[in-house]
């Protein structure tokens, strides 16, 4: 969400519950599945890892899956050989870019991962919030444990995505396909089950498609729009 709109709010206050010495920062995701595991090896005892931008620049997503998951991945310290963990931390970013939104294309992440959007700035600032929130640390912990509770009960034992935040999941997955965002450039959309439409030849838009992702800066692949289209 934008700026000033109480995403640290949020975070300090969760942090707080969970305790500041169980947090990890770092600066983005992507940073978790950079090659070797350099900023792996904290996430096997943290309970919060909060990244300050949630960047697009996830060179492996599985990997990233696998810290969702909480399955074993590589990691290693500097001058040490490495070793593989099983990361424990909570994923968090807190970015005013949601540019996560391309990673959701892929289903597996689409799965694991959530956004809340925060659009309403905080006109008037508080100095003194962080230490009232401190101070309110063991109410905010039964609030939330109460309201997961409240919800498992109703939804089966189950922590299930509201529909409010399943629909916003979907229209941001939908954002950040860069094929189809190229598509909706030119007039055109992949038609679903029910719709009424004409049939086009794909290579008789990959051209347009593949220029058109490249204007706003993306590199999209012949087999890429070729897949996408078949699919459909």
């Amino acid at each position: 969400g934008i700026g000033g709109s109480g995403k640290s709010t949020i975070l300090d206050a969760v942090s707080n519950v969970v305790g500041r010495h169980n947090r990890y920062d770092i600066d983005s995701i992507g940073q978790l599945t950079e090659k070797g595991g350099l900023y792996a090896g904290p996430t096997e005892y943290a309970t919060l890892c909060v990244a300050a931008d949630s960047s697009a620049n996830v060179k492996q997503s599985d990997t990233l899956k696998k810290f969702i998951s909480k399955e074993p991945v590589t990691a290693k310290e500097l001058y040490q050989q490495p070793r593989t963990i099983v990361p424990r931390s909570s994923i968090v970013a807190g970015s005013n870019d949601a540019q996560v939104e391309r990673l959701l294309n892929d289903s597996g992440i689409f799965r694991r991962f959530d956004i809340v959007g925060f659009y309403n700035p905080v006109t008037k600032k508080d100095s003194q919030l962080h230490l009232k929130l401190e101070k309110e640390t063991a109410d905010i912990a039964w609030l939330l444990a109460a309201e997961a509770l409240k919800h498992a009960k109703a939804n089966g034992q189950k922590l299930e995505r509201p529909e409010a935040l399943r629909e916003y999941l979907e229209s941001a997955a939908e954002q950040g396909d860069v094929i189809a965002a190229s598509l909706s450039q030119m007039g055109l959309r992949i038609a679903k089950p029910g719709d009424e439409g004409v049939w086009l030849w794909a290579k008789d838009i990959r051209d347009n498609v593949m220029e058109i992702a490249k204007d706003d800066g993306y590199e999209v692949k012949w087999q890429q729009v070729r897949a996408k289209l078949k699919t459909a």
